[in-house]
């Protein structure tokens, strides 16, 4: 959900704060993150067209021990 939410707020940034809405979403979901771990999410612009965008996601996690 942290990858989707990312891209549609740059959605809404390229298109000049108009209204978007996902058109077609492919993701894998690789496994659940445990409590403690901290997921850092990148999103890139593949194409920004008039009307449709295109976003690279890329998340990445760091393992921390807490106490």
């Amino acid at each position: 959900m942290i990858a989707e939410s990312l891209a549609s707020a740059g959605a809404a940034v390229a298109s000049g704060y108009r209204r978007v809405a996902g058109v077609q979403l492919t993701i894998n979901h690789l496994k659940a993150a445990p409590i403690g771990t901290q997921i850092f999410v990148s999103a890139k612009p593949g194409h920004a067209g008039k009307r449709l965008h295109v976003c690279m996601l890329s998340s990445f996690t760091f393992f921390f021990q807490v106490g």
